[in-house]
């Protein structure tokens, strides 16, 4: 996924590159609705200039990561365990 950014548009270039973001994780919800799974993988390839150039990046251009699907081979567990939340949240 690219975000191509636009410097002087209504929408600052932060947003720009969130939205991409938003419409990868998305994508990958609406295939795992559809039977799918996927994985999000960013790192070293977002900032390769043989992987820009064969994306035609402009220089203001973000590689957000790259969307992996597939048929999972194996059933997802729907049994999900409830965390104890006390470690992460704090009422005020």
């Amino acid at each position: 996924m690219v975000a191509k950014c636009e410097e002087n548009h209504k929408v600052p270039v932060w947003e720009q590159e969130m939205s991409a973001g938003c419409a990868v994780m998305a994508m990958q919800m609406a295939a795992i609705a559809q039977g799918f799974n996927g994985i999000w993988r960013s790192g070293a390839l977002t900032e390769s200039a043989i992987v820009r150039e064969a994306f035609e990046c402009r220089p203001q251009d973000k590689i957000v990561g790259f969307l992996y699907l597939g048929t999972p081979q194996l059933k997802a567990s729907t049994t999900i365990s409830t965390p104890d939340p006390t470690p992460f949240v704090r009422y005020f």
